[in-house]
């Protein structure tokens, strides 16, 4: 018998909710306990993953967009305020200065066919590098919930996500995890 005394010490009691009161007994909360849309969860957490954590799936991101701004930029000025007729003019003739005449500074005075394309060119891509913008805040409070659940719950820092394999993560056993359907 005593040895059941002592194996009994060992384990504390899996009862930690006073029935009386409503309340939990000790530090745990209830804050994991539910989600609406498990499937949505477990592929923004299988997302999440692949794509090895927070901080990369941040800079990713930023890249991506910063990119995006360069590309508009870059090709904007190269569009619209390089005179690239008087460079081709200035190649044919020898005492021409191309640094003079390169530089385009009122790139809308004439408005042509090829220049409404250009401003229509450059007018989808802004347009699209604000929703991008917009889609990585509007995605950070999901991805700040998942970095805290991966974290917190499963005890795994991003550094150990970028090394362990898909079925070595505690995922499979989600039911320690705390994880249910919400109502």
């Amino acid at each position: 018998m005593e040895l059941n005394e002592r194996e009994d010490d060992l384990f504390e009691p899996l009862n930690r909710f006073d029935g009386d009161t409503g309340q939990l007994l000790t530090e745990e909360n209830y804050e994991w306990g539910a989600y609406s849309n498990l499937d949505r969860f477990f592929s923004r957490l299988y997302s999440y993953y692949l794509e090895k954590g927070f901080w990369v799936i941040l800079l990713s991101r930023v890249l991506n967009l910063l990119t995006l701004a360069f590309t508009i930029l870059f090709s904007g000025f190269l569009l619209l305020f390089v005179n690239w007729g008087a460079i081709h003019a200035c190649g044919r003739d020898d005492d021409c200065d191309v640094g003079r005449v390169i530089f385009n500074s009122t790139p809308l005075k004439h408005v042509l066919f090829w220049k409404v394309m250009v401003m229509l060119y450059l007018t989808i891509f802004s347009a699209y590098f604000v929703l991008t913008f917009l889609q990585i805040v509007n995605d950070m409070k999901e991805l700040v919930d998942v970095k805290d659940f991966v974290n917190n719950k499963l005890g795994m820092s991003d550094r150990e996500l970028q090394t362990v394999t898909w079925p070595g993560t505690p995922l499979l056993g989600c039911n320690s995890a705390g994880l249910s359907a919400g109502n």
